[in-house]
């Protein structure tokens, strides 16, 4: 069994059995992972304060037959959770990040973009800014920048994303 240690990204969790959950990770190393962190949801659960959206961690993972398990987990970084409109624009970034990646999907690169978005919003509640900033880095990084998104504003940067992903994002009604 081999063994996994390095920093993540939590970009969404999802219930599995009674006391499980299944966690989309986004590390620079292994790019985007899925793990199970089983009792995560036991009351007298160690990891469970430190699993939460959005969260940097330091994880430990042990790679399973399917899916790696996720054995240990310390905070490195917590995103400001003191306003609604900063919590709705952080799970716009996570469910963004969440729909462009895939399992297994060498995403590295888009693990930095995160970090000096999360930095960006801890130090200056300037959201919008960095937002549109983050959207710009993900079209650069995938291949999808255009000249032409440089005079977008945050409304017309989630509109051309979504015409790329052919999808909607939903956490951007968050805030209201």
């Amino acid at each position: 069994m081999k063994f996994v240690t390095t920093t993540a990204i939590i970009l969404r969790q999802i219930n599995f059995s009674d006391s499980d959950k299944i966690f989309s990770l986004l590390t620079p190393d292994l790019g985007r992972v899925s793990a199970i962190a089983k009792g995560v949801r036991k009351i007298k659960s160690r990891k469970a304060g430190h699993l939460d959206l959005g969260n940097v961690v330091k994880v430990s993972l042990a790679e399973g037959k399917n899916i790696y398990i996720l054995t240990q987990a310390e905070l490195v970084v917590s995103p400001p959770k003191n306003q609604l409109s900063v919590m709705a624009i952080i799970f716009e970034t996570l469910e963004t990040l969440g729909k462009l990646l895939h399992d297994g999907q060498d995403a590295a690169v888009f693990y930095p973009l995160y970090i000096t978005f999360l930095q960006g919003v801890k130090i200056n509640h300037m959201v919008d800014f960095y937002l549109e900033d983050f959207y710009r880095g993900i079209f650069k990084l995938s291949g999808f920048w255009q000249e032409s998104l440089i005079t977008y504003s945050l409304s017309q940067l989630r509109s051309y994303f979504e015409n790329v992903v052919e999808t909607h994002i939903n956490s951007r009604y968050l805030a209201g």
